[in-house]
């Protein structure tokens, strides 16, 4: 094989894959890879709509405005991944989709990807202070309103369009 023993003699190559599905009712739809290896093009509808190259880290692509408007026809999805040129790896890193594909529809005012982040500022043997960061995002073209609560805690937001804000909440435990 083209790998050699770093690759286990295994082939690479190129692949597609194919699906069909009705567009959600949803503000924001994307579509979330857990991992593909590798260089990964995505196309909906015939149009590309994103593509990642490393096989190895998750990424997101936003499909919204390649998604038929009319709910009753179905959009077709089609990835392209791409693991001909051999060797590229020290070990056998497989090829195509090898994790979990997740299909994420939002209303227009949400938590960001990766928008929580919580953080213990002090911790003695008998109480913590934690802090929890909650990112709002607002991906209308109209200002929008909402409430986000952590334990209890809940704080008003009001975000213009496309803008984000961080929302802090701190408590002791």
């Amino acid at each position: 094989g083209a790998t050699g023993t770093g690759g286990g003699w295994f082939e690479g190559g190129k692949g597609e894959y194919r699906k069909t599905f009705k567009t959600p009712n949803a503000d924001i739809t994307k579509l979330h890879f857990e991992g593909v290896y590798q260089k990964a093009e995505v196309f909906v509808n015939g149009q590309k709509a994103g593509q990642h190259g490393y096989g190895y880290t998750p990424f997101t692509i936003d499909v919204t405005n390649y998604l038929y408007k009319d709910k009753k026809l179905s959009n077709k999805l089609v990835v392209k991944v791409n693991n001909s040129e051999q060797p590229n790896c020290r070990w056998y890193s497989g090829s195509g989709i090898y994790r979990h594909v997740w299909l994420e529809t939002l209303p227009a005012l949400h938590i960001a990807e990766n928008g929580v982040v919580v953080k213990t500022p002090e911790v003695s043997s008998d109480k913590a202070k934690v802090q929890v960061e909650v990112t709002v995002q607002n991906e209308s073209k109209n200002e929008q309103q909402g409430v986000v609560e952590v334990e209890g805690q809940r704080q008003e937001v009001k975000l213009k369009a496309g803008e984000n804000k961080i929302i802090t909440f701190t408590y002791t435990i």
